[in-house]
């Protein structure tokens, strides 16, 4: 069974990343507790994705470029495509994909993209770095999803725990259909009490993932009942998403920056219009972080 994993840890925090997708398998603290969620086919087989180059779903999987149809499936390949390492250091991981000839089947530029995971003290950085290497402006989306174990500690429930949003947001939830794309009628977010907290409970979910614009800089994920807690500082993405699988009593949220948003239902898009994706010009970078923080 493939399985190469790497580890970088400091006094604080030890993780262990996968080359597969670059994906984040664990997340500890100096006290053993695991942030992330261990995966569970009952509730969702993964644990975390890393979302390139079209966030969530397309129209029949489809986009259009330059008058030709292409073919993605939900969250991009990114997180299914073996990673080449590019540095290993204690504390830092620097993994790459390149563009192929088969990538170019699916998304038809040439890219450099680079995955940073970095411990910064009591912090994990995640740093996309995306390379166009193409004669054009690509167009993408970019993000990431990892759950959290929901209960963080034994002896909780999920409904023990809350969201807590920047006190100067006025999070507003982005219109989406029961099957995961946009449609017209955003709206503010009626779900945050007084003193700005989501409280979790698991109906949340029933109508798929919750999608979040103007949520601000950062979010924590908290309870009244322990110490133990966690911030998911995400200020260079647009875009917020919450979710656990629908209909289920998942274990786990999963706490998600997005840097655009899902096709319209029953439209093929054409990604060059497509307002909210990052337009990046040949030969130029694009670079973005979000950080996990253990309280």
């Amino acid at each position: 069974m493939r399985a190469i994993n790497f580890t970088i840890k400091n006094q604080y925090l030890t993780a262990e990343i996968d080359t597969k997708g670059g994906l984040l398998r664990s997340l500890k603290n100096q006290a053993g507790v695991e942030c992330i969620w261990q995966r569970d086919p009952n509730f969702w087989e993964e644990n975390d994705v890393n979302i390139f180059p079209y966030i969530a779903r397309l129209t029949n999987e489809t986009f259009v470029y330059q008058n030709k149809d292409y073919h993605l499936p939900i969250h991009g390949f990114l997180w299914t495509s073996e990673l080449e390492v590019v540095t290993q250091t204690d504390e830092c991981l620097i993994l790459s994909l390149k563009s192929t000839q088969e990538t170019k089947k699916q998304f038809p530029f040439d890219f450099e993209l680079k995955i940073y995971r970095r411990l910064v003290g009591e912090s994990l950085e995640t740093t996309y770095e995306v390379n166009n290497l193409s004669q054009e402006t690509m167009y993408f989306g970019i993000g990431g999803h990892p759950a959290f174990n929901v209960p963080l500690q034994p002896g909780l429930t999920f409904e023990d725990y809350y969201v807590q949003f920047e006190q100067s947001t006025i999070p507003e939830k982005v219109a989406m259909t029961v099957d995961g794309f946009v449609e017209e009628g955003d709206e503010l977010f009626q779900e945050l009490d007084h003193q700005h907290k989501l409280v979790l409970h698991h109906q949340l979910f029933d109508q798929d993932a919750v999608v979040l614009k103007n949520a601000g800089n950062k979010v924590q994920l908290k309870t009244d009942k322990d110490s133990v807690g966690l911030e998911i500082e995400f200020g260079d993405f647009d875009y917020l998403g919450l979710w656990h699988m629908p209909k289920l009593k998942a274990p786990y949220l999963c706490v998600e920056p997005w840097s655009s948003l899902p096709s319209r239902k029953n439209i093929i898009e054409n990604i060059a219009e497509q307002e909210n994706l990052i337009s990046l010009p040949t030969n130029s970078s694009y670079q973005s972080t979000w950080k996990i923080k253990l309280l």
